[in-house]
């Protein structure tokens, strides 16, 4: 964030490629190291060693894990004809699509191979950033805006509508993860399933509804007013909380996590974009605070609704009646950036 800020002349290329190289390698070392290991290590050291490298995982990703929104002011300098909120929304619908596949094909993968065989599996997904680094080095990059006329850092944070947005993304991230990694636990306890059945009832579904909702709007996103579509996924979003959390019938509970993808599919691109559109000249600074926020929220999101679950005995109902607060604020702050953007644009 601060690079992008302080040196415009910055490359993008270097930054992303640095960036994928250091976040994936970071994930994936832990994984790859005992993977590798051979003879195998000792059991407590391997706990050491994934306790360690993930906390430099943590450290490292969240130094230069806004860097990723460095993709979206070069995507949005390559759609300025198109739409480029239909660009975001289909952009980040592969998220959902990888998100299943990461899921079906490790379920398929530990039944067919053994949980014991993990460390393959491992060593196959860690191929993957390699071949990002490698697209990302040899693709064509455009600026955004002209060197040294972007908005910088504190001129940013000077405006209220941008702390709005700021506190939308961290919402956003976290209804959509807090729901995202307690379904399959909340598939598990409720209904009796299988790790792997609670995994694809879970996490998977939640994801393949979250990416038809952006595929949605992105094919359609020309005939939809994104605020009000935004707008109701928001109640959806709030509705989904409330039936996962007071909903006595553990098949209407599971449906309200899964539908709960859907809700929130379009709150972050769609923040990401409302946002350009009020800050054109917002540059690498505004996409990547909004890319903290929202990474902030993924992260705290799930930690708030675990906490509040473990403090009254393990109920993940009770977890969910505490992350209702992420909707019922998100709404909120929706509606109050809509009337300051609206009464913004009277003014000029």
């Amino acid at each position: 964030m601060f690079p992008c800020d302080l040196c415009p002349s910055v490359r993008y290329r270097g930054a992303i490629v640095c960036w994928r190289g250091y976040r994936h390698t970071s994930k994936a070392s832990p994984y790859l190291w005992l993977s590798l290991r051979t003879p195998p290590v000792r059991p407590a050291l391997c706990v050491q060693s994934v306790h360690f490298q993930s906390k430099f995982f943590w450290i490292v990703h969240n130094i230069v894990c806004a860097v990723y929104l460095l993709l979206l002011p070069i995507g949005k300098a390559k759609c300025r004809v198109a739409g480029f909120s239909v660009f975001l929304v289909l952009l980040h619908s592969f998220y959902c699509w990888g998100a299943v596949g990461t899921i079906l094909v490790s379920t398929a993968f530990f039944l067919l191979f053994g949980i014991g065989s993990w460390k393959w599996l491992a060593v196959i997904f860690a191929l993957i950033p390699a071949i990002n680094i490698i697209n990302f080095a040899t693709c064509p990059i455009e600026s955004l805006v002209e060197e040294g006329q972007g908005m910088g850092i504190r001129k940013l944070f000077s405006n209220s509508m941008f702390l709005i947005a700021i506190v939308m993304m961290v919402c956003s991230g976290a209804s959509e993860l807090a729901m995202a990694q307690w379904a399959s636990a909340y598939a598990e306890s409720a209904l009796g399933f299988s790790k792997a059945v609670g995994d694809i009832a879970g996490p998977c579904m939640f994801a393949v509804t979250m990416g038809i909702s952006r595929v949605l709007f992105g094919k359609a996103g020309d005939k939809m007013k994104l605020n009000r579509f935004m707008i109701g996924s928001g109640i959806l979003c709030f509705v989904c909380y409330l039936l996962a959390s007071f909903s006595e019938n553990p098949i209407i509970g599971l449906a309200g996590c899964i539908v709960c993808g859907f809700s929130v599919g379009i709150m972050w691109p769609g923040t990401i974009s409302i946002s350009s559109k009020a800050f054109p000249t917002g540059g690498t600074a505004m996409f990547a605070l909004l890319a903290m926020a929202g990474d902030l929220g993924g992260s705290i999101g799930p930690a708030i609704v675990g906490r509040g679950a473990d403090m009254f005995g393990g109920s993940i109902h009770v977890g969910m009646r505490i992350g209702l607060l992420f909707p019922i604020t998100l709404c909120f702050m929706l509606f109050l950036f809509n009337i300051m953007n609206h009464n913004a644009n009277k003014q000029k």
